[in-house]
């Protein structure tokens, strides 16, 4: 079955019919909440899965215990947490300056509105790479159950849960706020 083509006596009578059709979800399909949660944690995910493979290969299949701790001390050591809220602090104000950007410069907002996208995978990137990080550690003691001390390997778990949790919600939320008026129904 084909369907008529549509003329319009003026472009303003296109661009209305155009507009309707997006609005009815005709011509871009909008996401729901749920699909848009479930895209943004398989996001993360590849990025977990990126680095714990990654960890994996660089340490002798976690056989390598001193580079496996050096792994775990640069994702996760003593300067990550400040390194997380500097990270957060640093895309604000990027954030910022390219909103300005975009509002002083006429035809900027696409780029700028692409580039800003990146930024929750930029959370998701720092987060899951300390997560898989804790959890390489996690499997080097299952395999190696000498090194254990105490229930360290549910702790391990517990702190790689929570920076996953922590890296969702703030890039989730971001990401949210940065598609929400295109995407989201």
């Amino acid at each position: 079955m084909t369907h008529p083509i549509p003329t319009f006596a003026s472009q303003d009578e296109c661009e209305a019919y155009l507009k309707a059709l997006v609005a009815n979800n005709a011509i871009i399909p909008r996401k729901t909440p749920l699909r848009f949660a479930i895209n943004e944690v398989f996001s993360f995910l590849a990025q977990f899965l990126v680095f714990f493979l990654g960890i994996v290969l660089t340490t002798n299949a976690l056989r390598d215990e001193k580079r496996l701790m050096a792994t775990l001390a640069s994702k996760a050591g003593e300067g990550a947490t400040q390194e997380f809220f500097w990270l957060g602090l640093a895309i604000l104000a990027v954030v910022g300056i390219l909103g300005m950007v975009a509002n002083m410069a006429e035809g900027a907002k696409p780029a700028v509105d692409e580039f800003m996208l990146e930024f929750p995978k930029a959370i998701y990137a720092f987060t899951a790479s300390g997560a898989a990080a804790f959890v390489a550690v996690e499997r080097f003691l299952q395999l190696n159950p000498q090194e254990r001390v105490g229930n360290s390997s549910a702790q391990l778990i517990m702190i790689a849960l929570g920076l996953a949790l922590v890296g969702l919600l703030y890039g989730g939320a971001l990401s949210f706020m940065l598609r929400r008026k295109d995407y989201i129904k």
